[in-house]
């Protein structure tokens, strides 16, 4: 075998793994985030029947892009 030919096969060889390399970390990813969202989606739930179901006064105010209230208490608005 020649030296030409050797180096083609490493270098496609070098291809393959870096495609198997880059699958495997975008499945991963694809993975975590689903997980991400599931906590996500689960902590905004609470929250909302935390909001709902209270009997205080509770209003989110945000600072930026400019002060305003985003969320008030139905009761109090």
């Amino acid at each position: 075998m020649k030296e030409g030919d050797r180096t083609v096969i490493w270098f496609v060889i070098g291809i393959v793994v870096g495609i198997m390399i880059t699958y495997g970390i975008t499945k991963y990813k694809k993975m975590n985030s689903k997980t991400e969202q599931e906590q996500i989606s689960t902590n905004e739930r609470r929250l909302f029947e935390l909001v709902e179901n209270t009997r205080d006064c509770v209003y989110y105010f945000e600072t930026k892009p400019k002060w305003r209230y985003t969320y008030m208490y139905p009761s109090f608005e």
